[in-house]
């Protein structure tokens, strides 16, 4: 029992001050608030709290992950014409095609097509947030 007072003495950084330092020291402690419990998730990071649509998100990203783990860089050309479709719309300055225009011309036909039945979606999830 005495060698466990021990060990809590010297892991006490205010064991050297002199007593009424140390009683004003206590004092503080008690005063601050307690430290937020540390919820890191190793899925989701600095994200403390994820709710339902950051694991359905995860899920998403993971199951894309199984069905296509090879997805080569001339598939994100075309992800990306799909996202300025969707999200520029008509202000085809700010298309990424403009600032990254590739060696190899490339067609909006699919990434079109795509908006155009992703386009629902992303209309509902615009009027969410």
């Amino acid at each position: 029992d005495s060698s466990e007072e021990e060990d809590s003495d010297e892991d006490d950084p205010t064991k050297q001050l002199d007593a009424k330092t140390r009683a004003q020291m206590e004092e503080i402690m008690r005063k601050q608030p307690p430290e937020a419990p540390k919820g890191r998730s190793l899925l989701f990071g600095p994200f403390p709290n994820p709710d339902e649509w950051d694991q359905l998100l995860l899920l998403f990203a993971l199951f894309h992950i199984y069905m296509a783990p090879y997805t080569k860089v001339e598939e994100s050309f075309n992800l990306q014409a799909t996202h300025d479709v969707l999200f520029h719309r008509e202000h085809l300055s700010l298309y990424d095609h403009h600032e990254f225009p590739g060696v190899v011309p490339r067609t909006f036909l699919g990434a079109i097509f795509i908006s155009l039945l992703a386009a629902p979606l992303s209309m509902l999830g615009e009027q969410v947030h």
